[in-house]
Order: C-alpha cells, then sequence, then structure tokens
C-alpha cells in the first residue's frame, strides 16, 4: 500500500480527524465509505500537534479503532543531555525502525511541516524536496504508505484556500 497523497486544508476542517478515521478503518478491517473493503492493517501516528491522551486517544475510542493496531512514536527525543524535536532530515532512522518495529501499513505524519527540521528552509523547494524524498525512499523499502498532513497558511487575508487560484491572476467571489 503507497499513497502519493497529502492531506491539506484550512484550520479547523478536521484533517486530523479525517486521518484518526482511516487509521480506525484501517485497524479492524472495516469499510470505506465507498463501500469497499479496507485491508486489516497497522498503523503508526507521528503527531506533533495534538496530544495523545487528550485528543488522539478519545478520538479513536469514538471512531471504534483497535488500539493494538495503532501505535504512535514520541516526537520529543533525547539526543546525549538535551531534548529535540523529532527532524525528518535528522531522524528517518528512527522512523523507518518504528514502521518495521509495529509492522505499520500507514504512517501519518501530523503536520509534515513541523518535521521539517531546522536545515530545512519550507520556502525553498529543493530544501523540502531533499527532506522529503528519503521519506519515498522509506516507504518503497517497508511497503508503507505515508499521509502527511499540511496546515495551510493561517495567516493569509486573500480568503479560503480552496477559493484561490495559485497563480494570483483570477479571484473568486
Amino acid at each position: 500500500m503507497l499513497f502519493r497523497s497529502l492531506v491539506a486544508g484550512d484550520p479547523g476542517v478536521a484533517k486530523s480527524y479525517l486521518t484518526l478515521s482511516m487509521a480506525s478503518i484501517l485497524s479492524v478491517g472495516g469499510v470505506w465509505p465507498d463501500g469497499n473493503a479496507a485491508p486489516l492493517s497497522n498503523v503508526l501516528i507521528v503527531s506533533a500537534e495534538d496530544g495523545l491522551a487528550d485528543t488522539i486517544r478519545p478520538r479513536l475510542d469514538l471512531l471504534d479503532a483497535d488500539l493494538g493496531r495503532i501505535h504512535h512514536i514520541n516526537t520529543v527525543l533525547r539526543e546525549g543531555q538535551k531534548e529535540v524535536g523529532l527532524s525528518l532530515g535528522d531522524h528517518l532512522f528512527q522512523i523507518e525502525e518504528a514502521i518495521v518495529e509495529y509492522r505499520a501499513d500507514l504512517v501519518i505524519l501530523d503536520p509534515i511541516l513541523a518535521f521539517m527540521g531546522k536545515k530545512a528552509d519550507t520556502h525553498k523547494s529543493s530544501d523540502v524536496r531533499a527532506v522529503l524524498a528519503p521519506i519515498g525512499s522509506i516507504a518503497r523499502r517497508t511497503g508503507c504508505a505515508c499521509l502527511p498532513l499540511l496546515h495551510l497558511n493561517q495567516t493569509s487575508t486573500r480568503g479560503s484556500h480552496i477559493y484561490r487560484d495559485p497563480t494570483g491572476l483570477v479571484s473568486v467571489k
């Protein structure tokens, strides 16, 4: 299973809940909204925003997930005497190790920009590709689908992202 997808949207449109719903369906081998059967799968959640105990777990409980098939890794790691945030550029080994250990079929990265690290300038496509390309290699090696979430710019004053022309030449009212 290898998705080439990205869940992106404005704040508050339930992107994280959508991916937890997907995780729940996969964890029980349930049925997708289109009526097709989902494969019974293990899921790895890597979340920098939502707390496991106060947000993720209650949502998974509500969605009737098989919690024995849904796993997470810490997004704060110890390096010597200091704690550092999980970075795709610096900690891919740990992510791949967790995918293999839990035999994950899907890994959710929520939100992807939280894991880009200090070295990557997210405004430069070459920096972004340099960080994300190894994720694709991990997906191919392990057979695990990677589903990143992207929170669109919250400070824009040009209206909702879904109505924007990326060129900025057309305005929709």
